[in-house]
């Protein structure tokens, strides 16, 4: 069963389905036609059995390419309290990765995004007081950099330290401990995906956000089978109703 929510593929699925990278893509790729507007082309995916859908809206005044709200309850101890997952799909380097006007879009996308935070944007309701709420995807730019061509690129994403967002936890995320370096746009060497946690989650965190390098794992990468230019990055947080 899939939603298509302006732009965005919102799928509820049964935990078992998720397992399989293999099969989650398989998945994802039957349903970018409905997912596929204005550029986005994300799926958003998650466990109907744990959680309960109680809203889901773009965060942002046009469609394309703005961050994609997705709030969810659990339905019982299990599945948690109540979270919200925010998906990006940020501006591209186009031209190339240190293009200008690409990054002043990229910061205009960031700036809806703390906007959005600060309960400028009432399409998707503002996260409350002390709500578990993550950002996570893909970025396209640096978390930071000493090399002074990739300024403009780091600053890009400067809405998302500032303001109400100052306090957010965000780092980088670590190499997988079974292979692979330190990227997750693997074929292009950079590491420009991310997991964003407001501060309620800072104490919640079992597992901070590692790299799963599945171009090294045999049963994917080394057996020929491409799932993305993209290695996914795993958070584990304890979202439990206190």
């Amino acid at each position: 069963m899939s939603l298509a929510v302006n732009g965005w593929a919102v799928i509820p699925v049964g935990t078992q389905s998720t397992t399989n990278l293999a099969r989650r893509r398989r998945l994802s790729d039957r349903l970018l036609g409905a997912a596929k507007y204005g550029g986005q082309k994300v799926v958003v995916t998650y466990d109907a059995q744990r959680y309960e859908l109680v809203a889901a809206s773009p965060i942002g005044d046009y469609v394309g390419g703005f961050p994609f709200g997705l709030r969810l309850k659990g339905k019982d101890k299990v599945g948690g309290g109540q979270v919200t997952v925010v998906g990006v799909h940020l501006k591209s380097g186009q031209p190339s990765f240190t293009d200008l006007d690409s990054a002043t879009k990229r910061a205009d996308q960031c700036q809806y995004l703390q906007d959005w935070v600060a309960g400028n944007k009432p399409v998707f309701p503002a996260p409350l007081p002390g709500e578990h709420v993550v950002i996570l995807g893909d970025f396209n730019a640096l978390y930071r950099s000493d090399n002074p061509d990739f300024v403009g690129v780091v600053s890009s994403l400067d809405p998302l330290r500032k303001g109400p967002m100052a306090q957010w936890w965000w780092q980088e995320p670590l190499a997988d401990p079974a292979g692979g370096d330190r990227t997750t746009s693997y074929l292009e060497h950079l590491l420009i995906d991310y997991v964003v946690l407001s501060p309620s989650l800072k104490e919640r965190i079992l597992k901070p956000p590692t790299i799963y390098a599945f171009d090294q794992d045999p049963e994917f990468g080394a057996a020929g089978l491409r799932v993305s230019d993209h290695r996914p990055v795993v958070v584990d947080i304890d979202i439990s109703a206190t």
